[in-house]
């Protein structure tokens, strides 16, 4: 039986870090709302994540950020951290930031025909904000003991308006960075 490893190279490790700095400084350009959940760039810098790391590089710069803020740096919004953050109200969004990097880098794989690449890209976008705002929802209903239409109420209404703004720009904005960086072939 051959084994065979992969090699990490320095190129993917400052990519993965860069990410994990724009989500960082993303998450702290935020503004309070009422309920638990602040309006943050974090969900863009999840969306590109994907679309310009794909699904191994995007997750993992998703997944150590949310370890490196569990472990108690100031990353997530307000320059808040620590474990209680992540199992907090406001932690299942954090979970569903992982698994959304994963189904958006999945579907960002470029394609010959660009509508059908664009489609393919929003379709994955869409379903990565139905799992990160489920598993918000979800989570913030148990954590606060809240009932579900409240916790939809405090954790989905406010952010539909931003979240497809959000989704706009960073289609126009991950797709050309992207192709400049040549991160995705």
């Amino acid at each position: 039986m051959v084994k065979h490893k992969q090699k990490v190279s320095a190129k993917s490790i400052t990519q993965i870090a860069v990410m994990i700095a724009l989500i960082a400084v993303s998450a702290q350009i935020s503004m309070p709302l009422p309920g638990a959940v602040p309006f943050s760039l974090q969900t863009m810098a999840v969306m590109l994540a994907g679309i310009i790391l794909g699904p191994f590089k995007g997750a993992l710069s998703v997944l150590i950020y949310v370890f490196m803020g569990a472990i108690g740096l100031p990353v997530f919004a307000n320059f808040s951290g620590g474990f209680s953050v992540v199992i907090g109200p406001t932690g299942g969004y954090l979970a569903g930031f992982v698994v959304a990097s994963i189904i958006i880098g999945l579907c960002s794989n470029p394609v010959q025909n660009r509508v059908l690449y664009y489609i393919k890209l929003l379709t994955g976008i869409l379903l990565g904000q139905v799992i990160i705002f489920s598993l918000g929802i979800l989570w913030m209903s148990y954590a606060s003991n809240l009932d579900l239409s409240v916790a939809i109420y405090w954790g989905l209404t406010p952010f539909i308006i931003p979240e497809i703004i959000k989704t706009i720009l960073a289609v126009i904005f991950g797709v050309r960075i992207s192709a400049v960086l040549k991160t995705r072939k």
